[in-house]
């Protein structure tokens, strides 16, 4: 069931911490309202990230680590600040109502049948992230959005099973596969979109509301950076946001009670208004605790891995973790603990 304190409360009222130690790894699972104390330049990202998803992402914005990910923050963070959010509102509403009026016409036209909301939120945030980094409008390419969410979708299952089982990268691989799939897709919609910049940049259009490709080109990044940076965005950005939107489907549609109150709370809200704004997000109180309860019961990423860079005494937990050694921190583990 859904529990209380993620949905009535949103602070954690326990504090619980645990080490556990098999060899030269560490699970340290760590619950408390104020996260998990120490330097954060002692734990930069592990060797999943190099290894695993550096493999697909590169050198983008999740696998970069220090200084590098410094910049790459600067340069992209102010995209997803409220400021231009706000911008970006109106354009949002309407993809998100194609995307719906797309998805009663297939319900319409099979009444009774069961249809996939997964699917849904995979290409409605697809569009939403596409032009929201690159300016491209996949409404007129349902082909090829079904195509790249579909790849996405397996490129990302595989990755996940590399991460958590420590697989190889090897070519013959039926995860490597599927991982080599996926970016070769991409890697078409980024040219594509890589290209059609180039030719609007040369003829002088001037866009509206800058977007995450006029960065890279104002960085003067090259193309393995674009690249790298533009498979971040689109692959890790929209996968999850659809997988996490799906899962909060679910819980609702198991939790008529929850599903009754938040659609109270939407309904008083916005009192018959159909366009969605920033203020309505941070005002939908009840809405941000299914959210976040959704993302306690369904971690997006179930858990990562950090390396301590020099020796660290975790007064909470009682232990010295030395140096050298990879942590893993098991977030799906954390959220359900110890229920």
């Amino acid at each position: 069931m859904l529990h209380p304190r993620g949905v009535e409360h949103s602070q954690v009222l326990r504090e619980h911490e645990e080490a556990v130690w098999k060899g030269v790894c560490v699970f340290w699972v760590h619950e408390s309202p104020f996260g998990c104390h120490g330097p954060s330049e002692a734990f930069p990202k592990g060797s999943d990230y190099t290894h695993s998803f550096g493999y697909v992402f590169g050198k983008g914005l999740v696998t970069s680590n220090g200084e590098q990910h410094k910049k790459d923050r600067a340069i992209f963070g102010k995209f997803f600040v409220r400021g231009n959010i706000t911008k970006w509102a109106g354009i949002f509403n309407q993809i998100a109502d194609v995307a719906i009026d797309d998805l009663e016409t297939v319900l319409h036209a099979s009444p009774g049948k069961p249809s996939n909301i997964e699917k849904f939120f995979a290409v409605c945030a697809l569009r939403l992230f596409m032009k929201f980094c690159t300016g491209a409008d996949y409404r007129t390419m349902p082909e090829r959005e079904q195509t790249i969410c579909k790849v996405v979708s397996k490129g990302s299952n595989a990755t996940g099973n590399v991460v958590i089982f420590g697989l190889p990268t090897w070519s013959f691989l039926p995860t490597t596969k599927k991982m080599d799939i996926a970016l070769r897709e991409v890697r078409k919609e980024f040219t594509m979109a890589l290209n059609k910049r180039r030719e609007d940049n040369a003829n002088g259009v001037v866009r509206d509301i800058e977007d995450c490709l006029d960065a890279m080109f104002q960085e003067n990044m090259n193309e393995k950076e674009m690249f790298d940076h533009f498979t971040t965005l689109i692959c890790a950005g929209h996968d999850t946001s659809a997988y996490f939107s799906s899962y909060l489907i679910f819980l609702l549609a198991k939790h008529q009670d929850v599903q009754d109150k938040l659609r109270a709370e939407v309904l008083n809200h916005f009192k018959g208004r159909t366009e969605v704004t920033p203020d309505d997000i941070s005002e939908l109180i009840y809405l941000a605790k299914v959210m976040q309860e959704t993302l306690r019961y369904y971690a997006i990423i179930p858990g990562v891995t950090r390396k301590c860079t020099e020796e660290t005494y975790i007064k909470e937990a009682g232990v010295v973790i030395p140096a050298g050694v990879e942590i893993y921190i098991p977030m799906s583990i954390m959220n359900r603990y110890p229920y």
